[in-house]
């Protein structure tokens, strides 16, 4: 399947401080201005706030509309960037005909990131589509 990057200007703004670790791990605030899925739950364009890597539960993804009205939790694998950190915290989405999917979380400054694994869902809307894209969205950390 041939995978084409594409930025979606989100509005977000990013912290010009290093980024925050929260006791209970990195949090990222993030406007998503499209549906998504987490896994296999559909979630409404909006705030997000997603925590990553709790001290007791390590790769365990916690997503958190900020309304309080959406929950997710996922469990997430390394992703290794290569040389050098990550420049930006952002989202990275996978896009599949109108379909997206949370596939990956960077942290501005970190050298690794984390992967969702595809869900069932996703990996049917891959196999329907002739052509998948890569969205991101950007993001910043600090403490809830």
């Amino acid at each position: 399947m041939n995978r084409k990057q594409l930025l979606v200007a989100a509005g977000l703004a990013l912290s010009a401080a290093a980024p925050a670790f929260a006791a209970n791990g990195t949090v990222v605030r993030a406007e998503v201005p499209f549906a998504f899925y987490a896994g296999k739950l559909l979630l409404p364009p909006g705030s997000y706030v997603l925590t990553v890597d709790q001290p007791d539960e390590p790769g365990l993804l916690t997503i958190q509309q900020r309304n309080g009205k959406e929950h997710e939790l996922l469990l997430t694998v390394p992703e290794n960037r290569g040389p050098g950190v990550a420049g930006e915290t952002k989202l990275v989405f996978d896009r599949y005909g109108g379909d997206n999917f949370l596939s990956q979380i960077w942290v501005a400054g970190l050298d690794e990131g984390r992967a969702v694994p595809k869900s069932e869902v996703e990996r049917e809307r891959a196999a329907l589509a002739h052509q998948g894209a890569s969205v991101g969205a950007a993001g910043r950390t600090g403490e809830n």
